[in-house]
């Protein structure tokens, strides 16, 4: 553990090991995010790498002021509640890819991203379809088909690099 860090500007890139010592992208965060709570709390490893997608600046609290901000229980309640976040969000993506239809995994997933990003009427996802695939452990062709269905009802606009929602809610 080396703390917890706070995305300020930029996109970052969540990603899993999987089988075969690859990695897989399971979520795509704007600026807002934090991340290393939990392995600070358990002084272990952390369980996810982070990558930098786009030009980026990250705040960092070292593991050593994580400590003594804990003994506080109002800030070590904060810190449980990011942790509660982060799970209800594995949750939910998980449940999702596990129901329905093609259609239903890709909308709800684009759905939790606009939301875990702070989006909630609309949203500018900057995401590919290749990394939106990815994630719905989809192929890239299926992602496209359902993308353009859903472009066609008016409920996404698909533009280079970026997927934007024009009713979250619908």
């Amino acid at each position: 553990p080396a703390g917890v860090f706070g995305l300020v500007e930029g996109v970052v890139k969540i990603e899993f090991a999987v089988a075969g010592a690859t990695y897989r992208i399971a979520s795509m965060r704007q600026p807002g995010y934090w991340t290393g709570e939990a392995a600070a709390f358990r002084l272990g490893n952390r369980l996810a790498t982070i990558r930098i997608a786009s030009s980026s600046y990250l705040l960092h609290l070292p593991l050593a002021e994580f400590e003594q901000m804990i003994v506080n229980p109002a800030y070590c309640r904060c810190f449980a509640v990011l942790t509660v976040e982060h799970l209800e969000e594995a949750i939910t993506v998980l449940a999702n890819m596990m129901a329905g239809t093609t259609e239903s995994r890709v909308a709800a997933r684009l759905v939790v991203m606009a939301h875990t990003n702070g989006f909630f009427a609309s949203a500018d996802l900057p995401i590919t379809q290749s990394e939106l695939a990815e994630m719905c452990a989809l192929s890239r062709q299926t992602v496209q088909q359902v993308l353009r269905d859903l472009e066609i009802r008016g409920l996404v606009t698909v533009r280079y690099g970026r997927i934007e929602i024009a009713d979250v809610g619908a």
